[in-house]
């Protein structure tokens, strides 16, 4: 994404980030003051600081955090995260009829 296409240049960019990372202003009121838009709930100004700036402004959720860990753990129990399905080991022992 090329900062310029929105009318910002480097240090403009520097300037929204310095902002934000003073708390002064979040990513969506420094997206709104800067750029005029108002529905990208900073996704747009985490774009382009990491575009620009090689600065990465996305922290991961604690939710999304323990998403991972329970996908990981089913993992590991050979059960689909996506199914729920526990994966059939091949070959089944064999049962007394």
């Amino acid at each position: 994404m090329i900062p310029e296409h929105y009318g910002l240049d480097r240090a403009t960019v520097e300037k929204m980030y310095e902002e934000w990372k003073s708390g002064k202003h979040s990513k969506s009121a420094i997206e709104r003051r800067y750029l005029g838009k108002s529905t990208h709930n900073g996704k747009l100004f985490s774009k382009l600081v990491n575009d620009c700036l090689n600065i990465d402004t996305v922290t991961t959720s604690s939710t999304h955090r323990e998403l991972d860990r329970l996908r990981s753990l089913l993992k590991a129990h050979d059960i689909d995260p996506k199914t729920g399905v526990a994966a059939v080991k091949l070959p089944l022992p064999e049962m007394d009829t």
